[in-house]
């Protein structure tokens, strides 16, 4: 009888021994689990604080190069203006003004890329986009008085359903861009047309061009091709600008390569009638 409760025993500590084993391979097991969840969670926090350093080294950059020009011509003409000469004079106030801009322009990017994406677009009255494109186009010039742009416009005039600030600032970073890659020879095209129910604008510029696996990577935020990142600077925020506010407004763009080279970046917009 002692011998067959000894077995009893013995069988019952090797159950408990056994369930005590499974317990520790379960408790192991969800261990590993949270070390290598815990590992992904750093390696991920490590690449996103890679890309915010590398983020604010470009905006850093992009800073202080038009600051560096505005503060030194400003230097210039407080302690030396009366030793100038009027076009050095003018000169002088044209570069700060420009990289005035320059700053304007980063700024309204960062702001508009940190914009809600469902954000609602008001619109008091059809916009007339044949004047708000020579309006851009006339900014445009006071900042590179030698560039030459063509605007055609198909149409007597065409309407959008559209926010004027929201379609301004597209115009203008997409002239931004044709002007970094154009060479300084070329001429820059705008066309302007009607499309079914649509209102269409197109910039064309002569620049290396776009290959068709980064057609869409171009409108990401920060995206900068490695084929012309070590000859054109910037941050990559105007194209996903673009992106960001014709979405906000119903509307779509997109890239496509320009015959006998370039880019021809169009965006679309809902055509609305004007009521005279």
């Amino acid at each position: 009888m002692a011998t067959q409760l000894t077995r009893r025993q013995i069988g019952s500590s090797n159950a408990l021994l056994l369930a005590r084993i499974e317990t520790l391979e379960i408790l192991n097991i969800k261990l590993r689990y949270e070390a290598e969840a815990a590992s992904r969670d750093s390696e991920e926090l490590r690449q996103t604080n890679e890309v915010k350093d590398e983020v604010l080294g470009l905006v850093a950059h992009e800073l202080r190069s038009p600051l560096t020009t505005i503060l030194g011509n400003a230097s210039i003409l407080l302690s030396k203006r009366d030793l100038l000469e009027p076009s050095t004079v003018d000169l002088a106030l044209g570069d700060i003004q420009a990289d005035a801009k320059r700053l304007q322009r980063l700024i309204a990017n960062l702001l508009s890329l940190a914009r809600p994406k469902q954000e609602a677009v008001m619109m008091d009255e059809p916009l007339d986009l044949g004047h708000l494109v020579q309006a851009a186009m006339a900014e445009h010039r006071r900042a590179f008085p030698t560039r030459l742009i063509q605007l055609t416009v198909e149409d007597a005039r065409i309407f959008a359903a559209a926010h004027p600030d929201y379609t301004e600032e597209v115009v203008a970073n997409l002239l931004t861009n044709a002007e970094k890659y154009s060479p300084p020879e070329e001429q820059i095209e705008i066309r302007l047309r009607r499309s079914e129910d649509q209102a269409v604008v197109s910039v064309l510029d002569r620049g290396p061009g776009i290959s068709e696996v980064e057609e869409q990577a171009v409108f990401r935020p920060f995206y900068r091709s490695p084929a012309t990142s070590n000859q054109v600077s910037g941050l990559g925020l105007g194209l996903a600008v673009c992106k960001r506010l014709i979405e906000i407004q119903g509307g779509r763009i997109w890239v496509a390569p320009r015959q006998g080279g370039g880019s021809e970046f169009t965006f679309a917009l809902p055509f609305e009638e004007a009521v005279y």
